[in-house]
């Protein structure tokens, strides 16, 4: 993708293509990739990566098999509310995209799938256009395409430090000589952290051992199609006449800490003995859902290195603290499904600052770099969400892992007084409150939450009571005295930005589309644009007395907004600079028709 955009484009593989997390990716290919609770950019993604091994590849490849294999692909819904929740999905993918996918009684779905088991299932939904892909097959697919069209791929060579100069980066130090570049990306999967060290740039993902199991052949299975169980968090890949058997651990052992690298260099084919207590729970839900899988034997299994985010979603674009430095790695596995798409978006964004599609929720600058830079913050959450990762996606739902990390001036206070916080961007918000409410507890995955985590803290129950539009009696006050009186809330976790300098006025005039060199006290609300003139935040911007800026912008885009600032006045040349101040104040916002009669019985 680098190479159609016109770029120069050189790959450094440390040992040989296929390597690292690669060679032992089960390589399956879900198109309905909202099932695990994400959104149409990813089920584009992934259709693009369809699209791309089925057909583009070979085409420009004379031919070659890239490592398609579309076989379907059955979804197994043995709750109610994963049915409703899958079918969300179904209908949001046959509408977007066209994708041909069936809601099937169990009756149907066995029919479909005669080993599966299906007495327990409240439905099913098959995909029949779902498939596999060849990992390695797809690799080489990619590398021939590549080379075709000028790119360089040097094997058997390592980064071992990349040149910054003023804020940017301008080059790389390998084994086999220096390269001159204004742009490097960061794809070394679990090896990702160490790259990113190299370049004095924070990377928010852990590695996990991943495992999966292959069974000898089995009866009947060939031409199947496979089966994915979210209730039980496994897969079931058909490979020939064998099953490839995986799935996502309660408790996952981390192969690294937040401050540390316990992998080798040298260990681009490793595999670890499985611990058969850790994947136990795993054969006991394999075999509920496929008996057959009892009575077959176990022919290998493979427990390699994987890495996974915070939140597993990807990692793109660029560092918010160096220009020309990209990510384009934390896959939680799923590498091989959005190659395609995420390789496209990746392109675009190197070549000219910007993509196509909505990938916010692919950002890096999507963490704070408070959180990104605490072990215990990025420790917790990335294993709250491997545990997590089939897990219904309910609206509003709130992580317990990594809280507590920035909080307002005002938190403990209302804590105190029974307010439930709710976090974005690493900061505690106000929710609401309840007097019966508990601050929320250091995390204990294991311990004190059990395994439905989720569940246990009111969230759930909370979120029940406002959808149904219900109001709680405890929050009826709160309600009253906001539309009939006065209220104050805690609005500490919005962003807070200071632009000052000699230019700062016309810094100001050149990032923002409205009009904010105004007399001091004024506040304006702008949006600011990219190169394109498409916007890429909305805030408010207020003229101080000394010619100084104050910023304020949404709290979960706080760092992205932050460094689309500094670039932009960066490349601009003028005499102003930007700096971050959440941490540093506190904002209370005084509503409500009396709230003009408070103010002035406390103000001048």
């Amino acid at each position: 993708h680098l190479q159609k955009l016109g770029l120069n484009a050189v790959l450094i593989e440390g040992d040989e293509l296929t390597s690292g997390t690669t060679w032992h990716s089960a390589g399956l290919l879900w198109q309905l990739a909202g099932m695990a609770g994400q959104m149409d950019t990813d089920i584009e993604f992934v259709q693009y990566t369809r699209e791309l091994v089925s057909e583009t590849l070979p085409a420009e490849i004379d031919g070659e098999w890239a490592g398609w294999v579309n076989q379907g692909a059955i979804f197994a819904c043995s709750r109610r509310e994963r049915q409703i929740s899958h079918n969300r999905t179904r209908l949001l993918a046959q509408a977007m995209f066209g994708i041909e996918a069936h809601d099937l009684s169990p009756s149907e779905a066995q029919k479909v799938h005669p080993l599966m088991r299906v007495d327990d299932l409240h439905s099913a939904v098959y995909v029949p256009g779902d498939g596999t892909i060849d990992p390695s097959a797809l690799v080489r697919a990619y590398a021939r395409a590549a080379k075709q069209r000028g790119a360089k791929i040097f094997e058997h060579t390592r980064a071992t430090a990349v040149h910054r100069q003023d804020g940017r980066v301008v080059g790389v130090a390998t084994t086999a000589g220096d390269i001159v570049t204004s742009a490097v990306v960061n794809c070394a999967g679990a090896w990702s952290r160490k790259v990113a060290s190299l370049a004095g740039v924070a990377c928010p993902l852990l590695a996990y051992k991943h495992a999966y199991v292959v069974t000898e052949p089995i009866p009947g299975l060939k031409g199947l199609p496979s089966i994915r169980d979210y209730d039980a968090a496994v897969y079931m890949k058909v490979a020939g006449e064998s099953f490839h058997i995986g799935g996502y651990e309660l408790d996952p052992v981390r192969l690294q800490t937040a401050d540390g690298f316990d992998i080798d260099d040298d260990a681009a084919y490793t595999l670890f003995d499985l611990d058969y207590d850790v994947f136990g729970v795993h054969l006991e839900a394999h075999i509920h859902r496929v008996p057959a899988i009892e009575s077959a034997g176990i022919a290998s299994t493979v427990n390699g290195p994987e890495s996974f985010t915070p939140d597993h979603r990807p990692l793109m674009g660029e560092a918010p603290d160096l220009r020309g430095f990209f990510f384009g790695c934390g896959l939680n596995s799923a590498g091989i499904l959005y190659s395609g798409g995420f390789g496209r978006e990746l392109a675009s964004w190197v070549a000219t600052g910007r993509t196509s599609q909505d990938v916010f929720g692919f950002d890096v600058r999507r963490f704070h770099p408070e959180c990104v830079r605490s072990a215990s913050w990025l420790e917790e959450r990335s294993h709250e969400t491997y545990a997590n990762q089939s897990i219904i996606p309910w609206a509003h739902d709130q992580p317990l892992a990594g809280r507590n990390a920035r909080t307002s001036p005002f938190h403990d206070d209302l804590v105190a007084a029974g307010c439930v916080h709710v976090e974005s961007h690493g900061f505690e918000r106000p929710g609401w409150f309840e007097a019966s409410a508990a601050p929320v507890k250091a995390y204990d995955w294991m311990g004190a939450y059990g395994h439905t985590a989720h569940a246990s803290h009111g969230y759930h129950d909370a979120i029940a009571k406002v959808c149904s539009y219900k109001i709680h009696h405890e929050w009826e006050a709160e309600h009253r005295a906001c539309r009939d009186a006065v209220a104050v809330f805690d609005t500490s976790a919005f962003g807070k930005l200071i632009v000052d300098g000699p230019d700062a006025a016309a810094a100001m005039e050149w990032m923002c589309s409205n009009v904010v060199a105004k007399p001091a006290g004024a506040t304006t609300y702008t949006t600011l644009c990219n190169a394109a003139g498409t916007v890429e935040a909305d805030l408010t911007v207020s003229a101080l007395d000394d010619g100084t800026f104050y910023v304020c912008t949404a709290g979960a885009t706080a760092t992205r907004d932050l460094a689309h600032l500094r670039n932009g006045l960066a490349d601009a040349k003028l005499d102003a600079a930007v700096r971050d101040v959440s941490g540093d104040v506190g904002i209370l916002s005084v509503q409500g028709p009396h709230s003009r009669a408070l103010l002035e019985r406390l103000a001048p």
